[in-house]
């Protein structure tokens, strides 16, 4: 069977989502499970490490680093698959010690090469993605490529994690967990990092995993059922308004983060009006300076390492963080000079007159919407929120949450949501 003919699904979100439960699920159904974290826990018992989530990040950032692919003037960290495409390629025995020297990156060519040799006679399940270098290499090299990103809320992962055996002993501390997780997100991580984030604004599908397992599984197989052609039905109206807000996103040249906005009559279901960020009047300044406006020297003067959110004071030398660059740790977005993609979309309504106090309107956004926009939305009467991010911002939350205030409806997105997941499954 060749790459052409078989069906590859990634899954990605943070830990604790569900990934491990979705996998097992694909394989009941014939699917053959990948973990690319494999390797990363057999250099771990090499080294006479704990596999804890501490150390798999940092042998993980490690290896991507040291051995990035050249994509166009691009660098491309995608060593964890290319040492999985080595294995499923069976051209030759794998070694901690082979994969560590970067021995693996001599067996490739170029994707239509490795595309054509690559025996595989089994659909397959690659979990354990956290870089999007990781993704695009699987795209180009398998057409039926679907990224599901599984979605759970941050209490309800903390919840499943301490209650697994497995792992409650390394996080006996919350701070410990939200430490890993902030890390695990991308936020300001390095290219080569973990990218959680990003990856699930890369993925084809989201489910949502916040309830009960009997409903999960349920989900999983709509979409495996989508995937493998079981299943025809029509794309949805909040499936069609996301697509167009992950669509609108790809405009933005923010380093950060790229953000699509659309708002929808809900009465009608009809776009109303688009954005994305960027600067003021569209222009690009970021992008043409060369520098993040919000970018700030996040590592300690005196040990060299990393400032966390989560402490008052450096974990390598206990050193004070300055409250002035704590608070931009802490995600101060007054620092960013881009309009919000959810501004943008309320004020092109404004300014062609589309906006109708009469009326009731949903946003749809590739992101939660900051405690800045989230004014704004309160402010105009926006009715409801539809959003994609793993990591919302707690204090948008609790004031949406406000029960002084009139109820706005917020909801996790749920469904098929990127251009060409769209074209197979709906259109092909």
């Amino acid at each position: 069977m060749g790459t052409q003919d078989i069906k590859v699904i990634g899954l990605t979100g943070a830990f604790g989502s569900g990934c491990n439960t979705a996998s097992r699920f694909f394989k009941t159904k014939g699917f053959q499970v990948y973990s690319l974290s494999k390797w990363l826990k057999k250099t771990c018992d090499n080294k006479g490490l704990f596999k804890t989530r501490r150390n798999l990040q940092d042998i993980g950032d490690e290896i991507r680093m040291k051995y990035p692919s050249s994509v166009g003037n691009e660098s491309r960290y995608d060593y964890l698959v290319q040492i999985f495409l080595s294995e499923i390629s069976q051209r030759r025995k794998l070694t901690v010690k082979k994969i560590n020297d970067g021995r693996v990156k001599d067996l490739f060519m170029n994707a239509e090469i490795l595309k054509s040799s690559l025996n595989i006679d089994k659909n397959l399940v690659i979990k354990s993605i956290r870089n999007k270098g990781e993704t695009d290499t699987l795209r180009d090299i398998f057409p039926n490529f679907y990224l599901i990103a599984i979605d759970t809320e941050s209490g309800l992962r903390w919840n499943r994690i301490i209650g697994d055996n497995k792992v409650k002993k390394e996080y006996n501390n919350k701070k410990y967990f939200d430490i890993d997780d902030e890390r695990d997100s991308g936020e300001d991580e390095e290219e080569y990092g973990q990218q959680v984030r990003r990856c699930v604004n890369e993925a084809d599908i989201i489910i949502n995993n916040d309830s009960n397992l009997e409903k999960f599984h349920k989900s999983l197989d709509e979409y495996y059922r989508l995937i493998i052609g079981e299943l025809k039905r029509e794309e949805s109206d909040p499936e069609k308004a996301m697509r167009e807000a992950v669509t609108i996103s790809h405009r933005s040249k923010c380093f950060k983060r790229q953000v699509g906005a659309v708002l929808v009559d809900i009465d009608t279901n009809e776009i109303v009006s688009l954005g994305y960020n960027e600067g003021p009047l569209e222009k690009d300044i970021c992008f043409k300076s060369g520098k993040c406006t919000r970018s700030t020297k996040q590592i300690c003067h005196k040990c060299g390492q990393k400032w966390s959110v989560v402490f008052d004071k450096c974990m390598g030398c206990n050193e004070p963080i300055p409250k002035d660059i704590r608070s931009v740790l802490k995600k101060n977005l007054d620092l960013c000079i881009a309009v919000h993609a959810e501004e943008r979309a309320i004020l092109n309504a404004l300014k062609v007159n589309k906006f109708k106090q009469e009326k009731k309107y949903a946003l749809y956004t590739t992101t939660f919407p900051c405690l800045i926009c989230t004014r704004t939305i309160i402010e105009v009467g926006i009715k409801k929120i539809i959003y994609i991010d793993p990591y919302p911002y707690f204090d948008a939350q609790k004031l949406l949450s406000d029960k002084s205030l009139e109820r706005i409806d917020v909801i996790k997105f749920t469904g098929v949501k990127s251009i060409s997941a769209y074209e197979k499954l709906f259109k092909g």
